[in-house]
């Protein structure tokens, strides 16, 4: 048998070495722990402890408890004091006592289980008993315990504080960052303007029917590095793949030819372009989608190593996202919701002319066909906003924003409502 202690102040349940040794525990676990003395300012290094299965039994009936506890040199001084009550105090109860005389029993000297909030309500019951001012009796899985104040003089109290830090961390756990990521989430970064179409250089016209928007370029001495060897080396190894699979080849091979059908890709004519960046691309397959399955991801952070790519040479913009605590905060405001989506958006928006052909990539002539020799090689350029370019999130949000902005007079009401 053996004294325990119940806090529901300690973040983990710890079991004693002296305790673990006699009841010859095997090890189930490692955790990463920081014991930290009450006052202390500066946090210790994480120290990798050992956990063990324990089963814990009441003096009053056969039920037993598993639980999980990390194993630590002691628990606390056996110095506890002991409040004073009368038996009579107790109202219509059975005392069954969880700490009284042992008699015979053989104990394990001290108080060699601390069971920490991760446990605490499996074993407290709830039920109070209020003995005097500062003195009640709580029920629990082994027996009424009696806590408040003793009613003692104490000229020196002992107290111990231990921290449970995740596994795969030894840094500072920082409770003011904590506490501020759970009560509103991740925080973006600072936005640098007031007012986004201004920050960042955004232009934007609008040509039959359609908003023609400007890549938001960087002021940067180096030029742009074309890519174009990196590109062919990435379609070479992706042709290999899909060749592998006929069926998987011939959807991506629609998918692209779509995008020129449609418009939103175009062949390459002049190549005295002074910017020009190629773009290597892959398939991204979604199983779960009804319509597209299959989606042309760019990858416009391509480079050789130690050259900028096209995503360095471009601003990012402002964040222009709505605020998700706000808008999950109006959606609990009615009982309907009702959520909409812009079909294939980025898409919904051209690339200003001078613009297009750091937007270039490769592909062939015609459909490749597995053991005969690869169709020629041709070079094609986005019409459209892209997808995989730093800037097309805020390109589309920016152009969102303008025409929210410019039906203002007509739709003020709807305007003010989407803005949000």
């Amino acid at each position: 048998m053996s004294r325990i202690i119940m806090d529901n102040g300690s973040q983990k349940t710890y079991i004693s070495e002296k305790l673990a040794e006699v009841l010859k525990l095997p090890t189930c676990g490692f955790e990463n722990v920081q014991i930290i003395a009450f006052g202390d300012k500066k946090a210790k290094k994480a120290t990798q402890l050992k956990s063990v299965e324990i089963s814990l039994r009441s003096r009053y009936n056969d039920k037993v408890q598993k639980i999980k506890a990390i194993v630590v040199p002691t628990i606390c001084a056996n110095i506890l004091p002991v409040p004073k009550f009368k038996n009579k105090q107790f109202r219509n109860i059975k005392i069954e006592l969880a700490d009284c005389e042992i008699g015979k029993k053989k104990l394990v000297d001290g108080i060699n289980v601390l069971i920490g909030q991760d446990y605490y309500w499996i074993f407290n019951y709830g039920e109070i008993e209020r003995l005097q001012e500062n003195l009640v009796a709580i029920k629990t899985f082994f027996g009424w315990t009696i806590q408040g104040s003793c009613g003692e003089k104490c000229n020196t109290v002992a107290c111990n504080c231990v921290e449970g830090v995740e596994k795969s961390s030894e840094e500072y756990f920082d409770i003011e960052k904590f506490w501020s990521l759970e009560s509103i989430g991740i925080k973006s970064c600072q936005l640098q303007q007031s007012n986004p179409l201004e920050g960042t250089v955004f232009k934007i016209s609008e040509v039959n029917g359609r908003y023609v928007v400007c890549l938001p370029w960087k002021n940067l001495n180096e030029k742009l590095n074309s890519n174009k060897e990196i590109a062919e080396q990435r379609l070479y190894s992706l042709t290999n793949k899909l060749l592998r699979d006929n069926n998987k080849l011939i959807e991506y091979d629609i998918a692209l030819r779509d995008l020129i059908q449609n418009g939103i890709a175009e062949q390459v004519n002049d190549s005295n372009s002074e910017i020009v960046y190629y773009m290597p691309h892959k398939p991204v397959y979604r199983d779960d989608k009804i319509t597209t399955k299959t989606r042309i991801v760019f990858d416009a952070s391509s480079s050789e190593p130690g050259v900028l790519s096209l995503n360095d040479h471009l601003n990012a913009g402002d964040n222009l996202v709505a605020n998700l605590l706000k808008t999950l905060l109006r959606f609990r405001s009615h009982k309907i919701a009702i959520t909409a989506d812009i079909e294939k958006a980025f898409l919904q928006i051209e690339v200003a002319e001078n613009d297009r052909d750091a937007l270039r990539f490769l592909w062939y002539e015609r459909t490749p066909m597995c053991k005969i020799r690869l169709p020629k090689i041709v070079e094609y350029r986005m019409t459209r906003v892209t997808f995989g370019v730093t800037s097309s999130p805020f390109l589309l949000a920016a152009t969102l924003r303008h025409h929210l902005n410019t039906s203002q007079q007509e739709y003020g009401v709807i305007c003010d409502k989407l803005k949000q």
